[in-house]
């Protein structure tokens, strides 16, 4: 468990600067798929990046400041709200892959948030 402790930040950043670039890279080919406007996949792209590169600048101080640990876990939870929205607002015309990619990312990364969060005292070197 320490191990996975110690890493869970490292997973975090890489995950997000992946799949931000990856998204960003095919975003033409999952606006089909998903049957999302290129705006919602370019914006779901975006912002996993940002956060990629957030999560990456916090996973790398020294110390690790606890607050910034904090909003890390914050904003993994609140994730899955947009998630949420998108999947309900492009509900008639939204395909079962693109709820199965935008909830099943939702839930992925709330949960992260929420692993973190129990966490935290142990992530942070405040």
């Amino acid at each position: 468990m320490k191990i996975a402790r110690q890493n869970i930040l490292w997973v975090d950043c890489i995950g997000g600067l992946l799949v931000g670039c990856s998204v960003l890279a095919i975003h033409s080919l999952l606006s089909k798929w998903e049957n999302l406007p290129i705006s919602i996949v370019l914006f779901m792209g975006v912002v996993n990046l940002l956060y990629g590169i957030f999560s990456l600048h916090v996973t790398t101080r020294t110390p690790r400041p606890a607050i910034l640990v904090k909003i890390l876990a914050i904003a993994n939870m609140l994730w899955v709200l947009p998630c949420i929205g998108i999947v309900c607002m492009y509900w008639p015309d939204i395909s079962t892959v693109g709820i199965l990619f935008v909830l099943g990312e939702g839930v992925y990364v709330a949960t992260l948030g929420f692993v973190e969060w129990g966490w935290r005292s142990h992530l942070s070197e405040d």
